[in-house]
């Protein structure tokens, strides 16, 4: 199992900004700044919880030190994901600022939107330089995947969950699914992402 090698590198694809037409600006860029000019302190065996509710419940469990396990429990099941979470502390245009992220990714076998049926929704949206366009076939697989059913058992597909929480109990939460199997659709793959993002908070704050 894939091992997360730190809990704040934060790329623009994960982030969503593979194109400016999608006007994702998630407040997780200002960690970046924030990042390159703090140190990284020690992290203590915790138990980190969070909880959402927008576009849909999920809750997220992080056990461990600076390495754990992160479980997510949503609409499609439970699974679980080794993990790291590390906290940095330093100050923003002068004013003291703590960040704690946590990066989780891996192999699972959860239930998905029937692979499929997106690809059948999004072929029915497009045609020429569009469909062979794998940006605009990434935008259109996410908004097919909301009306596709359901699949009928559990499928492999590489998870990556991003979290980071600069401004308490409110939480950046990013999460990404991509199919294992190959898709006939530009690109290749299927990749799921939450966008917009989930509105989450951390538990008990």
């Amino acid at each position: 199992m894939n091992q997360p090698t730190a809990a704040f590198p934060v790329s623009r694809k994960s982030l969503g900004m593979r194109s400016e037409s999608r006007g994702f600006q998630p407040s997780a860029l200002i960690l970046l700044a924030f990042v390159a000019t703090t140190a990284c302190s020690r992290s203590e065996a915790a138990t980190v919880t969070l909880k959402c509710n927008a576009p849909s419940e999920m809750t997220l469990v992080y056990e461990g030190d600076q390495s754990g396990t992160l479980t997510v429990t949503d609409s499609s099941g439970v699974f679980s994901l080794p993990a790291r979470m590390e906290t940095r502390e330093g100050d923003v245009d002068g004013t003291p600022t703590k960040a704690t992220g946590i990066l989780a990714n891996g192999p699972v076998s959860t239930m998905m939107p029937d692979k499929a049926a997106i690809e059948a929704c999004v072929k029915s949206k497009l045609s020429g330089d569009l469909l062979a366009d794998s940006d605009v076939v990434f935008t259109t697989a996410l908004g097919c995947s909301t009306s596709a059913p359901m699949g009928k058992e559990p499928v492999q597909v590489n998870a990556k969950v991003e979290i980071s929480v600069t401004e308490p109990p409110d939480a950046y939460v990013f999460v990404t699914r991509t199919y294992v199997e190959p898709s006939s659709l530009a690109g290749g793959k299927i990749e799921l992402s939450s966008m917009p993002p989930p509105k989450c908070a951390l538990a008990g704050q």
